[in-house]
């Protein structure tokens, strides 16, 4: 009988050890510790795997083919410089679009801007620009160039290798003028074709537009 009592008495022990064994004190604040622990450590791991867009390279892929006339394609800004919004007129009339005052009535645009010039026809540039000065190089386009690894000064370089460069630095927009930027034209002895009309930081390219550029009509 005491050995029947001494192994109950022993499995109970074993039962009341067991419910309890591995708790932390109710007072020490572990489980509480632990959740908030957790919850960060998911919260950081998600901003890793999916950053805001605000952070993310827009337009990083540019499409130079000439299926993309007349549309502002952005790169992440540099310093907090972008390009929100062109306009592009006929500053000699060889093309009767619209004047300046009459296409400010329709807003700064980022796509459907005129495309096609002439050969010694003034280009005007005019635009939303966030963050200033910019460098503005014009260069015909060359199909086998990787230009989202170009850094402004590749830019310059090849725009210093063309008979007749085309560029303007330190830009500001002018805000008594529509926004005015600069104002250029591709010289009659360049060739027609494509031609890329970069908007870049003191380092880094931010913006391209491409036009298509066709010979003066006789």
């Amino acid at each position: 009988m005491k050995k029947i009592i001494a192994i109950a008495l022993a499995a109970l022990l074993a039962l009341t050890l067991a419910s309890c064994g591995g708790r932390k004190p109710a007072n020490d604040g572990g489980s509480a510790a632990e959740a908030d622990t957790t919850a960060a450590l998911a919260e950081t791991t998600a901003g890793e795997a999916a950053p805001s867009d605000e952070t993310l390279p827009e337009g990083t892929a540019l499409s130079l083919d000439g299926s993309r006339l007349g549309v502002l394609q952005t790169v992440a800004g540099q310093d907090g410089l972008r390009v929100n919004g062109l306009l592009f007129a006929s500053g000699s009339g060889h093309h009767t679009y619209p004047s300046i005052d009459e296409m400010m009535a329709g807003g700064y645009r980022t796509e459907g801007l005129y495309d096609e010039f002439f050969l010694g026809e003034w280009i005007e540039v005019y635009g939303d620009v966030t963050g200033s000065p910019l460098q503005v190089y014009v260069l015909p386009n060359d199909p086998g160039a990787d230009y989202t690894k170009l850094k402004t000064a590749d830019l310059a370089a090849m725009s210093q290798a063309l008979d007749y460069p085309i560029f303007a630095d330190e830009v500001v927009p002018d805000a008594e003028n529509h926004g005015f930027l600069c104002s250029f034209y591709v010289h009659q002895e360049l060739p027609a074709g494509l031609y890329n009309v970069f908007f870049a930081g003191a380092e880094e390219i931010c913006g391209v537009v491409q036009l298509n550029i066709v010979p003066l009509e006789e």
